[in-house]
């Protein structure tokens, strides 16, 4: 009965607990990271916040549980915390739990929690792990999470219309970590890579030409004819920056910006001039992946096919597209190739 009384109580505190209309808790962080920006007025990275609030229910549900567990607990004050740090009553009127995380903080389903386990020494032998089993083996599950993860976004035509932010929410509770976390720029130079397992972009590189970026179609660099003029013989297409702005890697004065043109097509300026045209946004690119990957407003990229190529959209700028459109992720890939003149 005693018992009994305890679990009442909590239950009753923890009705009692629900936040005033000024949200505090996992709510508040969650309503402050979806509003959009005030300083560029570009809309919140949406996938980022749906992870970082599964994180955070998670965090409070695990003390919860801690708390709840401890010898003698106060089971009233873990369901008073527990609601607090939620910003939100997770209980019903019966007393049963009808909020739940929707991503542990430490799953033991998760491909870190795997990794960790299986580099612990073996607790019969006393033997150390074999490092490279757990390796491959570690590899093997972020393979199958990122099936998942494709297979989620591309669950209606292009991957436009798919919930984007469930997604990223259960890809980051597959993986165990968040990797939609921005990451700094690189220092330096860098190419782009496509990755879609399975199709004929995969490993294609992100090439300049023609104003535009391309898979499957060669850079297109320009050296003019200027006595004393040396240009170096690349052939690669080379980025830098990726902390909300980017361009070409290149020796022409002024540089050339990369920028996401109103239909959503990744483009690049011309020498010696600014323009991008009406409806064009030279800002929002990001760093996520754990660095690994480029992103436009916390998106990935799409290839649409023209001729025997793929011209490159920015999946979050685009209006409409061609079902036969494939989305990628643009993987950074490390370079010490020189820098070109200028891309044409």
């Amino acid at each position: 009965m005693k018992t009994a009384a305890i679990v009442s109580l909590a239950f009753a505190l923890a009705a009692s607990a629900a936040p005033t209309p000024a949200a505090s808790g996992c709510v508040a962080k969650d309503n402050a990271c979806r509003a959009s920006d005030p300083v560029t007025g570009l809309s919140a990275n949406q996938a980022q916040c749906s992870s970082e609030n599964a994180s955070c229910q998670g965090d409070c549900y695990d003390a919860y549980n801690e708390c709840r567990s401890a010898p003698d607990a106060n089971m009233s004050y873990c369901a008073s915390q527990y609601a607090g740090c939620l910003g939100q009553n997770p209980f019903g009127s019966d007393g049963s739990l009808v909020i739940k995380p929707a991503v542990k903080a430490r799953s033991e389903e998760n491909c870190v929690a795997k990794d960790n386990a299986c580099r612990a020494s073996d607790p019969v032998t006393g033997l150390s792990a074999n490092q490279a089993q757990c390796s491959s083996e570690n590899a093997a599950c972020k393979g199958s999470c990122d099936e998942s993860y494709n297979a989620c976004r591309t669950a209606r035509p292009n991957g436009l219309s798919a919930n984007m932010a469930q997604c990223a929410s259960e890809y980051v509770g597959c993986l165990g970590e968040n990797v939609f976390e921005k990451r700094s720029a690189p220092a330096g130079a860098f190419g782009g890579l496509a990755i879609h397992s399975g199709s004929d972009i995969q490993y294609a590189s992100v090439n300049a030409a023609g104003s535009t970026f391309w898979l499957n179609k060669d850079s297109s660099v320009y050296c003019p004819k200027v006595d004393g003029l040396v240009c170096s013989n690349t052939t690669t297409t080379q980025f830098l920056g990726g902390d909300n702005t980017l361009s070409l890697d290149t020796t022409v004065p002024g540089g050339q910006q990369v920028y996401i043109a109103a239909d959503g097509r990744l483009s690049f300026t011309v020498p010696h001039s600014a323009y991008t045209g009406k409806g064009s946004s030279s800002t929002g690119f990001s760093i996520a992946q754990e660095g690994q990957h480029l992103q436009y407003q916390g998106s990935d990229f799409l290839a649409c096919p023209v001729d025997d190529a793929y011209a490159v959209f920015a999946a979050a700028a685009m209006k409409s597209s061609s079902e036969d459109c494939l989305g990628f992720a643009f993987r950074i890939s490390e370079t010490s190739a020189p820098a070109a003149w200028e891309y044409s």
